[in-house]
């Protein structure tokens, strides 16, 4: 699609293809790409892509994508590139089928909007790649196996099993509600992996920004950042970050607690007694307030908290 032509899609209609995009010609035309499916059968033996540019870089034309009716099936990708703005949306009686929905690329990430429908459920697995935060929210559920390629994947959805690579992040919840829900999670590949989980914390007893069956961290010692915020916590209370069915793992580490650290002084990493919580311990100092450092029987050293290291 060249120009600002709708690709219309209706009952009975069948339609059989290698692959099919939806392309804007440059940054300036003002043409945009439609494809609206109302009904009827489309078969991709490849890929459905939004936001393709025919030049070379660029900022296209909006890309966009409405199935409210009928079937799509891209046995390849279904994915937002990143040349253009692209809204995707799939509501009411729509289904998009796709081995993989890929969302990001190696040096960026697209900009625009997924929109599910609640009690949506995509079977193929998902790609998250590029730079910045992808967020998943709704009532939606993602069977197929997902992988945080680079980036930060967020939300308040359910993920069926999850990995994620070297220097990607996992983040639940939004706003200190809502819980990221997924089955079996691998934080890293190799002891030297550095990952991270994300959250905003909530006063809200047995709240948990991310909920998980299983959860493995393959990185070493200090090697899971624990980046989390919070309002309204009460100073020496211990939060909930994440919670998972059966007991956490971390085999290349001397210990799960091992495997975490903070990078904020106010959090300091906890683990509970089942190894099945990952919590953060809110310790937020006043610097008026002052303390003694050293041993019963050695020197002691007058401090204040704003120079304090925990």
């Amino acid at each position: 699609m060249g120009t600002s032509n709708t690709l219309q899609v209706a009952s009975g209609a069948t339609i059989t293809a290698a692959n099919l995009y939806l392309n804007t010609p440059n940054a300036s035309s003002g043409l945009n790409g439609y494809y609206n499916q109302t009904g009827g059968s489309v078969t991709l033996s490849g890929d459905f892509g939004l936001g393709n540019y025919n030049g070379n870089g660029g900022n296209a034309c909006p890309t966009n994508a409405i199935i409210s009716g009928g079937t799509l099936t891209a046995n390849g990708q279904l994915y937002l590139y990143k040349w253009s703005t692209s809204n995707l949306t799939v509501s009411n009686a729509g289904v998009a089928n796709a081995a993989t929905l890929r969302l990001g690329w190696v040096d960026s990430s697209p900009t625009g909007t997924i929109n599910l429908g609640d009690g949506t459920t995509f079977s193929g697995g998902m790609v998250f790649t590029g730079t910045g935060t992808t967020t998943l929210t709704g009532a939606v559920s993602f069977t197929g196996p997902t992988k945080v390629a680079a980036g930060t994947l967020a939300g308040t959805t359910t993920l069926g099993n999850l990995s994620v690579a070297h220097l990607a992040a996992l983040e639940g919840g939004s706003a200190g509600a809502g819980t990221l829900t997924a089955a079996e999670v691998t934080l890293g590949s190799l002891a030297t992996d550095a990952t991270a989980l994300k959250g905003k914390l909530a006063a809200i007893a047995g709240y948990k920004p991310l909920a998980v069956t299983n959860l493995t961290l393959n990185g070493g010692n200090g090697t899971v950042a624990l980046a989390v915020s919070g309002t309204g916590l009460t100073n020496g209370n211990t939060y909930d970050l994440l919670v998972s069915t059966n007991p956490i793992t971390a085999p290349n580490a001397t210990s799960v607690l091992a495997a975490l650290k903070s990078g904020a002084r106010a959090f300091t990493p906890a683990v509970s007694g089942d190894f099945k919580i990952i919590q953060v311990l809110y310790m937020r100092l006043r610097n008026s307030e002052r303390y003694f450092c050293g041993s019963v029987s050695g020197f002691f050293k007058y401090v204040s908290s704003r120079n304090l290291r925990r």
